[in-house]
């Protein structure tokens, strides 16, 4: 390869850096910013002179865990080359998502000599993934979690053997709902069973989680607890807080409330046994009010 050769090379990768709509830095394996081309400007909002000889720290949103970085490096260290979906922050403070893509350079001595990273802006991707997940999980209505939402939430408190081993969930069935769409209409219906929602979440810690599994059924998920006392306490409040949002409404038999409790892993070990004897249960209260 002749020097006419070389320099035309190094102009073709100069005009690439300069003009590829991805953001590049290049570090020492320190790792010490040394370049950046003018799309990570534009993108990060960080000028070529605030980041030269800092760390690719500066650019973090610190939304992974140590361990997610701790597994890249030693991807990068074995391998040459790591790429995954992170969390940056732009010099504005907003945080926002990229897909990056790390290649280690090598020396003839066959040391790291820089690493180069590669990064595209997925705000619009990651904005539309998790719009058509609210869609799959949430509940149109109340914008509560619906039941395939709930499974998943179950799930990964089942899986997490690093955290809580226990929980509690209550399953709350609305009694004499039909008649108030039968007497109002079921726009009045909906109005209700949103205020409904919005008065149950109030009667919640900040962790637990409330879904809506059916038209006039109600699932409240209780992290950490563990025995029937508390929970009993939880939906007695609900309980009230359910009349008190239907009290207006005027039927032959008032709404009110049947729930039916369980308790992980003493009453199953699965969704479905969880469920099921919560309902049981749940049908046992009704069984009594209807007496």
């Amino acid at each position: 390869m002749t020097f006419s050769d070389d320099y035309e090379k190094i102009k073709l990768l100069t005009a690439v850096f300069s003009t590829t709509s991805r953001g590049i830095l290049i570090t020492t394996p320190a790792p010490k910013i040394v370049d950046v081309n003018p799309a990570f400007e534009r993108i990060t909002g960080y000028k070529k002179e605030d980041v030269i000889g800092k760390s690719p720290a500066i650019l973090s949103a610190k939304q992974q865990p140590a361990e997610f970085y701790a597994a890249m490096w030693k991807e990068l260290l074995l391998s040459g080359r790591w790429q995954g979906e992170v969390w940056n922050k732009r010099k504005s403070g907003e945080v926002f998502p990229e897909m990056l893509s790390i290649d280690a350079l090598y020396d003839e001595a066959g040391c790291v000599s820089h690493y180069i990273g590669a990064f595209d802006d997925i705000s619009s991707v990651v904005e539309k993934r998790q719009f058509l997940t609210e869609l799959v999980n949430q509940d149109p209505l109340t914008k509560l979690l619906n039941r395939r939402g709930l499974d998943i939430q179950l799930h990964a408190f089942m899986q997490d053997k690093q955290g809580t081993q226990h929980f509690a969930i209550i399953y709350i069935d609305l009694d004499n709902f039909k008649l108030i769409n039968d007497t109002y209409g079921h726009e009045q219906g909906d109005n209700l069973l949103i205020t409904i929602s919005e008065q149950l979440l109030l009667q919640l810690r900040e962790q637990d989680i409330l879904a809506r599994i059916g038209g006039d059924e109600f699932v409240v998920l209780l992290p950490s607890l563990s025995s029937l006392k508390p929970c009993n306490e939880v939906a007695m409040r609900c309980t009230e807080a359910v009349k008190r949002a239907a009290k207006k409404y005027h039927t032959s038999y008032p709404v009110s409330v049947s729930y039916g409790i369980s308790l992980y892993p003493i009453n199953g070990n699965s969704i479905k046994t969880l469920l099921q004897h919560a309902d049981t249960m749940m049908y046992k209260m009704k069984q009594q009010h209807k007496v």
